[in-house]
């Protein structure tokens, strides 16, 4: 069966505006780093490719800090993008003449971190809403997709990939301590009902009419 797709129009112009003012920054802060690298002595192609060891690895840090990726990627994508996005913002503040140059550098670096973390949220709102049909998710029975969506959005509420690992540990822990409650007290109930069904008194013209069903 084809599945038509929904687009969020909304969410889908929102992250190519996010990803334009991205794209933006990145190109002014290109220019200031290969200002930066000028002034210290680098020329020629040292100078131009420069940047690309610097915004390309905060870039490449960001991408492994999705809540796709494990622990140990999460963490190591966050140190990259820590000391790149660092060493980014002094590169723009160095290549300023006066005050007003250098707080537009740091101008350039944080709308460029601020939009590239806003475009990842909006396209992870449009896989949520959309709903991507040839994932393994979609080929499973409807009442696990449904339980599965329950538990991503108690994990979202939570922020739950933004915690360390001992806190992940400790909210599903609880989260599963919740959730054996819950199904024992709809166990309870369903057996209380099948308990009336049963003790429920058969009517007087019950023999009757299976006498006159055998005759």
């Amino acid at each position: 069966m084809k599945v038509t797709r929904k687009i969020v129009w909304p969410a889908l112009i929102a992250a190519i505006v996010a990803y334009c003012f991205m794209a933006t920054a990145a190109g002014v802060s290109y220019t200031h780093i290969v200002k930066t690298a000028e002034s210290i002595g680098l020329q020629d192609w040292q100078r131009w490719i420069t940047p690309v060891f610097i915004d390309g690895f905060a870039l490449l840090g960001k991408v492994g800090r999705l809540p796709r990726f494990k622990n140990g990627t999460r963490r190591a994508g966050l140190l990259i993008m820590s000391v790149a996005g660092a060493l980014s913002l002094v590169c723009n503040v160095y290549a300023g003449d006066n005050l007003g140059y250098q707080l537009w550098g740091v101008l350039t670096v944080g709308c460029f971190i601020g939009a590239e973390w806003y475009a990842t949220k909006l396209l992870d709102e449009i896989r949520d809403q959309d709903g991507d049909p040839e994932s393994p998710a979609a080929t499973r029975p409807k009442s696990q997709k449904t339980e599965e969506q329950r538990i991503e959005q108690a994990r979202r509420r939570a922020h739950y990939y933004e915690m360390d690992s001992a806190a992940r540990a400790q909210w599903t822990r609880k989260w599963n301590e919740r959730e054996a409650r819950r199904k024992t007290r709809e166990l309870g109930q369903l057996e209380s009902e099948l308990a009336i069904l049963v003790d429920a008194p058969t009517s007087p013209a019950g023999p009757l009419a299976n006498q006159m069903t055998r005759v």
